[in-house]
């Protein structure tokens, strides 16, 4: 999926998600708030929807003045702001939840896209896939994107999440895009990362 394209224009974010934007900016926050805004967001609720595809263009328009590393800092920042699935104890439960917790703050057709209740998922967002590994030191876990978020922003979301939810005797987690493509910064339908401790 190309980043920064929304799927179908009846796609919506939830306020609670977009909320990192502007908590990650510090100082910056009114050039966070301009950004937002000259993409029809304004006044942020995490209880009301706004168009997916206003954000992601708020987010493009983010890396195209400030870079990359922002984007990082916005995802880092998600799993704090938006909602995600309660009683999450371990590593594998927490990189299993992105996914979730993804369907969960999006809704398509004024229909939020996880059900809680009947536990069932609604299509034509893409998706955040936990491949775990049995053997993490030659065959790391990863978590496979193709959402129309950017590269580096659902970079930061995993990291959160791993180093949040260490596994048992990890001292360090880092999250690394895998060494070979695919990457949707070079049009491709997806991203790999991989989860190393």
């Amino acid at each position: 999926m190309t980043q920064f394209i929304a799927m179908a224009s009846d796609i919506e974010v939830s306020g609670s998600g977009i909320r990192s934007m502007l908590h990650v900016m510090g100082p910056f926050q009114k050039l966070g708030a301009d950004i937002l805004s000259t993409h029809n967001i304004s006044q942020i609720d995490p209880n009301r929807w706004y168009a997916l595809q206003d954000f992601l263009d708020a987010l493009k328009d983010t890396y195209n003045r400030l870079g990359t590393a922002v984007l990082f800092e916005i995802g880092k920042q998600t799993p704090h702001d938006a909602v995600f699935p309660p009683n999450i104890r371990t590593f594998e439960e927490a990189i299993a939840s992105i996914d979730v917790a993804y369907h969960m703050n999006h809704r398509r057709g004024g229909k939020v896209m996880y059900d809680t209740i009947h536990r069932t998922m609604l299509e034509g967002i893409g998706h955040y896939r936990y491949i775990p590994s049995s053997d993490s030191n030659r065959n790391p876990p990863q978590v496979i994107c193709d959402n129309p978020y950017p590269c580096d922003l659902d970079r930061g979301i995993i990291a959160t999440m791993a180093r949040r939810f260490k596994p048992n005797g990890a001292l360090l987690v880092q999250i690394a895009h895998a060494p070979t493509p695919p990457c949707r910064k070079s049009g491709d339908q997806l991203c790999a990362y991989e989860i190393n401790w």
